[in-house]
């Protein structure tokens, strides 16, 4: 998306130039011991070091950023070996590969060097050439090693991530700048921040950072890597011992800016628009809501390709119904002024990727644009184009976000800064909902259900759309997958869908697919006896039976509660043996996660009563000993078959 950002890189044009120290090449490299705690790894980084430098290119006469990556890996297994024999470098989007080079180290000492011009090369996504490198005569036990320069252009933001899938045994970060500039630094989730230094001459500042033993960062079930991995943000705070640069004030002064200062050609436009929707002033603040962003959102298309600064003009996008993510926040923000609607246009981060850190003032990772209205304490999201109000996507709730709250004085407007939590959604709102009455014909025993599956508030996300929008030759595909016991689609003889319509998610009623389904997959004849596999009418449950030691706190996507009734009419002249098997009780921590399960029986009558519940939606590393024993009860329960023999 286009971004509500501001940059300083022209400022650097002011700069002297500087000398660029690069990372070491030792002509005889030795090889490296490997720490006894990563001796079961396939591959390991002996050496992983960033050097950042702004300098000056004579040709162009601007300064760019020159960052270097040094690495040397150790091949461990047949398994290292072929993940790591050949590699592709590129650059970023804005950047080119201006120095490579790379070698196997044979056990045995042996050196084969690869050089730059030894590589093939091919063109990225971006037309931007990338080289691949095949390294020779590697095997196991030998490690290979690279080095490579890149030229990118300035940007005022950057990050630097120390944490893979591979363990790394030294990391260090260097970041070099004319003393002119500096910049704030950051380490995170054990990274130490960066140490500030300058020279003896006064002339060149560095940031240093380095770190021994960083464990790989495996992939962990319900777990959100990204934000909890070591890493380095790092951004410019001053130019020329100037005033600070770039601070959540210039942010949010840059979202007035850019949203609320309209022309009078486009005010004319969006008046004369507002005025043919039939929305007034004198309606409820959340019907006007409503309205408008239903109106948008089914009007207007958000097409990032656009490069024509025409189409977030109010007037052109009204006129062509088309326009970018930061034009439609614009036409929302200004619609909002004429129908009287207070709020606060803001932008914040997915918070599976990237949590807002108040005291790090770091733009690039805010990219979903939000309003805030303070009448009714409630959010909406301009640019996700199926969501409706109040709702908000998992992927906001729980993260801050900064938002432009305007202030007027002496007549005068302008904006400042407010941070705000986005509120994570409540766990009774978010219920997904099972009932399933199961009989049996009496020649056969083969089971025929009726389904009604039913989910309301974050639980609905996704399942609204794929309801609404579903193409109606594709709808029994899509009941089939949501009610798990269908062979083939033959086997559903009838269904039908309630509460469809996107305008569900600000009443909250819940989405409902009912069927009848022909469920012969779920018997079994074992001699005299039936074996009816009643764990299999919930769906296939994530489980966690074989898990390393935990490293990331637990992650899910909101808390919810999931709530099942399973009623089996047994038939007649037969009896359940084992309804015990349908019974579960694991619960944890006053009621903040867990699967109760239990039966009754009424004549005839089989009733299965289910709940499985989780009240938050981050939890400590620590718990997950008992958190798996709640997951592992819900994919235990799939495994319940009962007996069925006659009497």
């Amino acid at each position: 998306m286009r971004k509500i950002l501001l940059h300083c890189a022209s400022a650097f044009l002011l700069l002297p130039a500087f000398s660029y120290a690069q990372l070491s090449w030792t002509e005889k490299p030795p090889m490296h011991e490997v720490p006894k705690e990563f001796a079961q790894e396939s591959l390991i980084f002996m050496e992983d070091a960033r050097e950042l430098n702004y300098k000056f290119d004579s040709k162009t006469k601007d300064f760019f950023l020159y960052r270097t990556i040094h690495r040397i890996v150790k091949l461990q297994d047949e398994k290292g070996l072929e993940a790591f024999n050949k590699m592709v470098i590129g650059p970023s989007r804005s950047g080119e590969i201006v120095d490579l080079k790379a070698r196997t180290i044979k056990a045995n000492g042996k050196v084969y060097e690869i050089k730059k011009s030894d590589t093939k090369t091919s063109k990225d996504e971006y037309g931007n050439t990338q080289y691949h490198v095949a390294f020779e005569n590697v095997a196991v036990g030998d490690e290979i090693e690279f080095i490579y320069e890149e030229k990118r252009a300035v940007n005022s933001f950057g990050s630097e991530l120390f944490q893979f899938g591979i363990p790394t045994v030294s990391s260090s970060f260097v970041l070099s700048t004319p003393d002119h500039i500096k910049f704030d630094c950051k380490g995170y989730n054990g990274f130490p921040t960066p140490v500030f230094k300058e020279d003896e001459q006064g002339k060149t500042a560095t940031y240093k950072a380095s770190f021994a033993k960083i464990d790989a960062l495996k992939d962990e079930k319900y777990a959100d890597p990204d934000p909890n991995a070591k890493r380095i943000d790092y951004k410019i705070s001053y130019i020329n011992d100037g005033q600070r640069a770039n601070t959540w004030a210039d942010l949010a002064k840059g979202i007035y800016t850019q949203l609320y200062t309209p022309t009078e050609k486009e005010q004319k436009a969006l008046e004369k628009y507002i005025k043919s929707l039939n929305i007034t002033v004198d309606m409820p603040v959340d019907q006007r809501i409503i309205k408008l962003e239903k109106v948008i959102k089914e009007q207007f298309v958000v097409n990032e390709e656009l490069t024509d600064e025409a189409y977030e003009r109010l007037d052109y996008m009204i006129e062509k119904k088309t326009t970018t993510e930061r034009g439609i926040v614009k036409l929302f923000a200004n619609a909002f002024d004429l129908l009287q609607v207070k709020h606060e246009a803001g932008i914040t981060a997915n918070r599976f990727k990237y949590e807002l850190d108040e005291e790090m003032e770091l733009w690039n990772y805010l990219d979903i644009y939000i309003f805030h209205f303070p009448e009714t304490k409630k959010f909406l999201l301009p640019t996700a184009t199926t969501m409706r109000y109040p709702a908000l996507g998992a992927y906001v709730e729980g993260n801050k976000a900064l938002f432009c709250k305007r202030v007027s004085l002496g007549g005068v407007t302008s904006s400042v800064q407010v941070f705000r939590e986005v509120p994570c959604s409540k766990i009774e709102d978010n219920i997904t909902a099972l009932v399933a009455t199961v009989n049996f014909n009496e020649q056969d025993l083969s089971p025929q259900i009726k389904m009604s599956h039913s989910f309301t508030g974050a639980s609905s996300i996704g399942m609204r759309e794929n309801v609404t929008l579903v193409p109606k030759e594709k709808e029994k595909e899509l009941v089939k997958a949501l009610m798990f016991v269908a062979d083939e689609e033959s086997d559903i003889l009838s269904y039908q869908f309630n509460n469809k319509g996107l305008e569900h998610y600000t009443d909250n009623k819940p989405v409902e697919i009912v069927a009848e389904i022909k469920a012969d997959k779920l018997i079994e004849k074992a001699g005299s006896k039936y074996l009816f596999k009643l764990g299999d009418i919930i769906g296939p449950q994530m489980e966690m039976y074989r898990e390393e030691k935990r490293i990331l706190p637990i992650s899910i996507a909101y808390p919810h509660v999931l709530k099942r009734e399973i009623i089996v009419h047994v038939p007649q002249g037969y009896k359940v043996s084992n309804p015990n098997a349908a019974d579960f009780k694991v619960t944890y921590g006053q009621q903040k996660y867990g699967f109760i399960s239990s039966h009754s029986m009424k004549g005839n009558v089989l009733t299965v009563v289910i709940e499985e519940f989780y009240a938050q939606p981050r939890y400590d590393a620590a718990e997950v000993e008992d958190f798996r024993k709640v997951i592992n009860a819900s994919a235990d329960f799939n495994k319940v078959t009962l007996v069925l023999e006659k009497i």
